[in-house]
């Protein structure tokens, strides 16, 4: 069952619903499944599927799309393709049929959407150049495809990644003004946490932190009062 929707912010429209082996869809999420696909269609068709424990590789595939030049408008057939032998046999990929044709020997293009090249690997980043670098081999006259396939969820690992590292450099500048010995080390500190391009509206609450909490210690007891981070976590 797949499920075809439309996406806008936290938003979800249903498209359809897909009870058969749609291409691209099976050929992207098939390669995963470690359960014998015949014991799920046997159980499915005796009524006790709930006594198969279905197991999925844990890794991500990525299928890229092999279409005729002018699809889905009109395009021409019989082009002869090229690289699918230096592809054949490959632990990590897949190269599914759909618009082809085996004519004296050769295989060629015979509808608008003609292959699709489905690739995994242990994260999205190397399934993805997986995917392309195969796709990269086979050719004929005008074959095209979208380059974009996994674009979403790259941007979304790498802003994951972006955020996590900012995370931990504003964590260390936090630190030093918590572990400040002096009035002067934590206005040193302060100003480095104001430097960081996410770290101004934080420096502004530690600012006002020390301001009423720090700076009339410090001026009480002439420095050397350690910062404990609770103050800095409240509210």
């Amino acid at each position: 069952l797949y499920a075809g929707l439309m996406v806008e912010g936290d938003r979800f429209s249903v498209l359809e619903f897909n009870c058969r082996f749609g291409d691209p869809e099976a050929q992207v999420i098939l390669p995963l499944l470690e359960t014998d696909l015949l014991a799920v269609i046997e159980a499915c068709l005796n009524g006790d599927l709930e006594q198969i424990a279905l197991r999925w590789t844990p890794q991500t595939a990525v299928c890229v799309v092999l279409a005729s030049g002018g699809y889905p408008g009109d395009y021409a057939r019989g082009f002869e393709i090229e690289g699918l032998d230096a592809l054949s046999g490959q632990p990590d990929l897949f190269v599914f049929h759909a618009g082809t044709l085996r004519d004296d020997g050769r295989v060629i293009t015979n509808g608008g959407r003609v292959l699709g090249v489905t690739a995994w690997a242990d994260d999205l980043p190397r399934a993805v150049a997986r995917a392309y670098q195969s796709v990269e081999q086979i050719r004929w006259p005008g074959m095209t495809y979208r380059r974009d396939i996994g674009a979403k969820g790259l941007a979304k690992e790498a802003g994951e990644v972006a955020r996590e590292a900012a995370r931990k450099e504003l964590t260390a500048l936090l630190h030093a003004v918590i572990d400040a010995q002096s009035y002067e080390q934590a206005e040193k500190a302060l100003a480095q946490l104001r430097a960081h391009p996410l770290g101004a509206t934080l420096a502004k609450k530690v600012n006002e932190q020390l301001d009423r909490l720090l700076y009339p210690l410090l001026s009480c007891h002439q420095g050397l009062v350690r910062i404990t981070p609770e103050w800095l976590w409240r509210d």
